[in-house]
């Protein structure tokens, strides 16, 4: 009975991957809104395929809309770049590809990693605070408007430290993340005339119609092996999420969009085999996804662990497959519609209320007030992830 629960977990996580392709639909929403159909290990194989399965249809989400996905985040800059030259499929084949090699990286050394984490984790977590400052400094130091990226860090930051210290909704982060990334991407409108700011232009939510150029993808080998040792190695470290992991990655190869989906797909891929890897080594959620394992399972074997994350990383293969065959088809015209946009503003306020009450339709009114004003800013989006980090940093002072 139990190998038919499990079965069933399988399936259905692989069949809810597809929900992926929907813009601005996060993992934890899913997970919140279907875990509850499962229990034993039918909740973790479903948690798993799930969150491995979505993968690529996310980034056919990712290359054919401009716009984030909260914090599923890929910044979606660089494959806009690429599209406009006609060069969508090589994106998307970046993207997969670099993404499974990073979940290979991240799988030949979770053995190693689980063996080490009793003598290295105490370590870490006694250097993520200045980790966290350093990062955060280079950030400013390194941005053109120092000023704008000063002044937005600490306000999305401060908004992070208010609202996850006390406590105000019991999903503040999905809110916080949403107010600050989706909202604004669907509230900022495609038919207005250009901006004159180069990040309005960056939430502007628009589908990419080009003539396909045929050009062969590159295989950054170097890259796909530090995507995934980093995603790895970040487990460790208290708040450092994939927003701020990717945020570096931006920071770092700004302009060379080839070089960063290819380091950003390893960090993802590698961070997809983490997440779970860490339940087991170091006993900790890092994701909203693998919470939900956390709290129904007081532990995660090492033999669970390394089997599901297989299959899951099996399921990502055959589904990266698939993806690349349908992405010609996949289109998003209907996003380009203001009343859609607006209706799904409205439901995301309506699911705050729901979940949390006036607590969650608080949160997600200021956090989106925060993300609506980042667009007036001259300075890089990145520094919004100051709203994890820095209650990160509080925590672990």
């Amino acid at each position: 009975m139990t190998e038919l629960l499990g079965l069933a977990g399988v399936f259905a996580g692989i069949a809810m991957g597809i929900t992926g392709i929907v813009p601005f639909l996060h993992v934890n929403t899913i997970v919140e809104l279907t875990s509850g159909y499962f229990a034993g290990s039918a909740l973790q194989w479903f948690v798993v395929l799930l969150v491995f399965s979505r993968i690529p249809f996310e980034f056919i989400a990712g290359v054919k809309v401009i716009g984030s996905s909260q914090d599923s985040v890929f910044s979606l800059h660089p494959f806009q770049k690429l599209a406009q030259r006609g060069e969508s499929k090589k994106a998307l084949i970046l993207a997969l590809s670099h993404c499974t090699a990073g979940m290979a990286v991240a799988l030949l050394l979770f053995p190693v990693v689980s063996l080490a984490a009793p003598a290295v984790y105490p370590i870490a977590k006694q250097l993520t605070a200045a980790l966290l400052i350093l990062i955060f400094g280079a950030f400013i130091l390194l941005n053109k408007n120092q000023l704008d990226a000063a002044t937005l860090a600490c306000l999305a930051g401060a908004l992070g430290i208010i609202v996850l210290e006390k406590n105000i909704a019991s999903n503040a982060l999905f809110f916080l993340l949403s107010g600050l990334f989706a909202v604004p991407v669907l509230l900022e409108g495609v038919e207005e005339k250009q901006t004159s700011t180069q990040n309005k232009e960056l939430y502007k939510p628009q589908t990419i119609q080009t003539k396909p150029v045929q050009t062969q993808p590159r295989f950054f080998k170097s890259l796909a092996i530090v995507g995934g040792l980093i995603a790895l190695a970040a487990e460790f470290l208290p708040g450092i999420s994939v927003t701020i992991l990717t945020a570096l990655a931006l920071l770092f190869f700004n302009g060379k969009e080839e070089e960063f989906i290819s380091l950003n797909a390893a960090i993802i891929g590698g961070r997809a085999v983490g997440d779970f890897a860490a339940l087991e080594f170091i006993s900790k959620a890092r994701s909203g996804a693998t919470a939900a394992i956390m709290e129904n399972f007081s532990s995660y074997a090492f033999t669970t662990a390394i089997v599901q994350i297989i299959v899951g990383t099996a399921a990502f293969a055959v589904l990266a497959w698939i993806a690349l065959k349908i992405f010609d088809k996949v289109n998003f015209a209907w996003l380009e519609k203001k009343g859609i946009r607006l209706a799904i503003v409205l439901l995301l306020f309506a699911y705050a209320f729901l979940v949390d009450g006036t607590g969650g339709l608080i949160v997600l009114a200021v956090s989106s007030l925060v993300g609506l004003t980042a667009l007036n800013f001259q300075c890089g989006r990145a520094v919004l992830s100051s709203v994890v980090v820095f209650p990160a940093i509080v925590k672990t002072i």
